[in-house]
C-alpha cells in the first residue's frame, strides 16, 4: 500500500462504528493525516511543522485530490494548522457521512464547504438539531443553489450597491423566478427551509453561515461598488397621509447617503419579521392621534431593544405631541416641518451607527 493508501486506510477508518454517539476528536484526525504522510511517523499530535508541500506531493488522482482537499481545508488555515480545532470533536458518524459525501460530490467546487460544516460542527457552531439536515442539504442542493444562497446571505447581511442600485432580496427572488430553471432553485430552497416568499430565512443564514467561510461571505467576494454592515428599516405603526408623506421624505434622503432601508408594516413588524430581526437600526413612524390603535407590542419592544432606534411621530398641527413608544429618542413632525425634521432623523442616524457618518 503506497503513502496516500495509507491516508485514505487510516482517515476513512477513524472510529467508524455502529454507535451513532462515537465522538471522533479533530486531534486524531490530524494525528492519523500526519503519520499516514510521513515515513516511519509515530501517531503524536505534534504535526505543525508538517509542510502541505509534503501533502501536494502525493496527489495523483482525483479521488486521493479531493480527500485531501478536504482534510487541507478542514484542518489548516492560511497554509498553517487550525489550533482552534484542537480540543474540538465531531461525532464520527457526521465526519464519515461528510467525507463520502464530498468524495462521491459530482461538483468538486463543493469540496471546501464540506470541509467548512465539518469545522463548524466540530467547533459547536451548528445546533445539534441541525447538524444531520445540513449534512444531507448539501449533499442535495447545487454549487448553483448554494452561490444562490450566499448572494441572497450578503445582500441580506449588508449594504450592498451594484451598477449604483442597492440590490434588495425580494427583488432578486422576484427577477430570478423569470427563468425556469432558476424557479426551480427558488422552489427547492423554499422547500428545505432555506427561502420564504421574500427572502433567506434564518435558517438559510444559519446553513450559509456553517458550510461558507467569512471570506466567502465577505461583500468583497462580489464586484460591489460600496458595502456596509448596516441594514436600516422604517417600521410604520399606523397609515394616513401623513405618514405617508414621512416615509417618502425619508427615503428619499436616505437614498442619497446610500443607506439600504426597508419598510414594514405594522401588520407584519413582528420580532419574527427578517427585516426586524437582521435590521441594526432605523425608525418607527406613528401618528399621534392614532398610535393608541396599534401601539408597539412588548415582544416588538424587546427585538428593538438592540437595535439604534428613532421614533417619529407624525402630527396634523404644529401644536401636536407624540407620545414615546419605547425607550428611544423621539421626534414629533408637523407638515410644516417634514423635510427638516427628515433631515434631522437621516443625520441622527448618521451620527448614531457606525459606518453611517462618511458615507
Amino acid at each position: 500500500m503506497d503513502n496516500m493508501g495509507k491516508v485514505i486506510h487510516s482517515l476513512t477508518g477513524l472510529s467508524r462504528k455502529k454507535d451513532s454517539e462515537n465522538l471522533l476528536k479533530i486531534a486524531d484526525v490530524l494525528a492519523k493525516f500526519s503519520t499516514s504522510l510521513t515515513p516511519g511517523g509515530q501517531a503524536t499530535y505534534e504535526i505543525s511543522k508538517i509542510a502541505l508541500q509534503k501533502v501536494r506531493d502525493f496527489v495523483y488522482q482525483r479521488f486521493e485530490k479531493r480527500l485531501l482537499d478536504f482534510h487541507k481545508n478542514l484542518l489548516y488555515k492560511n497554509d498553517a494548522l487550525n489550533e482552534e480545532l484542537e480540543n474540538c470533536e465531531i461525532e464520527d458518524t457526521n465526519y464519515h457521512a461528510l467525507l463520502d459525501a464530498c468524495i462521491s460530490e459530482f461538483e468538486s467546487e463543493k469540496t471546501t464547504a464540506y470541509a467548512t460544516l465539518a469545522r463548524s460542527i466540530a467547533l459547536r457552531k451548528v445546533d445539534a438539531k441541525h447538524r444531520r439536515y445540513f449534512i444531507q442539504s448539501l449533499k442535495t442542493i447545487s454549487w448553483d443553489q448554494l452561490e444562490f444562497l450566499r448572494l441572497l446571505y450578503v445582500i441580506t447581511k449588508f449594504t450592498v450597491i451594484s451598477n449604483g442600485a442597492i440590490p434588495h432580496p425580494r427583488h432578486m427572488l422576484k427577477t430570478n423566478q423569470q427563468d425556469p430553471l432558476n424557479q426551480l432553485i427558488v422552489k427547492n430552497l423554499t422547500m428545505k427551509g432555506f427561502l420564504d416568499e421574500v427572502n433567506i430565512s434564518k435558517m438559510g443564514l444559519d446553513f450559509v453561515e456553517a458550510c461558507l467561510t467569512q471570506e466567502e461571505l465577505s461583500p468583497h467576494a462580489y464586484s460591489f461598488t460600496h458595502s456596509n454592515p448596516n441594514n436600516c428599516m422604517i417600521i410604520t405603526l399606523t397609515n394616513n397621509n401623513e405618514i405617508s408623506k414621512v416615509t417618502e421624505t425619508l427615503l428619499a434622503k436616505l437614498k442619497t447617503k446610500n443607506i439600504k432601508i426597508q419598510h414594514v408594516s405594522y401588520d407584519s413588524a413582528t420580532p419574527e419579521n427578517h427585516i426586524v430581526q437582521f435590521a441594526n437600526c432605523g425608525y418607527v413612524l406613528f401618528d399621534t392621534e392614532k398610535v393608541q390603535s396599534s401601539p408597539v407590542t412588548e415582544k416588538l419592544n424587546l427585538a428593538l431593544a438592540s437595535k439604534k432606534i428613532l421614533q417619529l411621530a407624525a402630527g396634523k398641527h404644529k401644536n401636536a405631541v407624540g407620545q414615546s413608544q419605547m425607550s428611544a429618542p423621539l421626534i414629533t413632525v408637523f407638515p410644516a416641518s417634514v423635510p427638516q425634521s427628515c433631515q434631522q432623523a437621516v443625520d441622527w442616524l448618521a451620527q448614531e451607527v457606525p459606518g453611517l457618518k462618511d458615507l
